[in-house]
């Protein structure tokens, strides 16, 4: 059994991992969406995906951004 949930991704579906993977770029290069709203998408989609570690990961890096005004 594989330890990485995103190996076990790739081995298991990888034309939806491939899909998913289009998807986390198309929010990343985003540009109506500040990046802490971004990491909060990010870290709601892994802790749906039960990935402990990127959630633990992300949780700090969310809480040092600052959420932009809105123009």
């Amino acid at each position: 059994m594989n330890d990485n949930p995103l190996q076990t991704f790739v081995q298991e579906a990888p034309e939806i991992q491939k899909s998913y993977a289009n998807f986390i770029q198309s929010l990343i290069g985003d540009k109506g969406l500040d990046n802490k709203t971004k990491q909060l998408i990010y870290i709601g989609m892994k802790m749906i995906a039960d990935d402990e570690r990127a959630v633990k990961m992300h949780v700090p890096m969310a809480k040092m951004l600052e959420p932009q005004e809105k123009r």
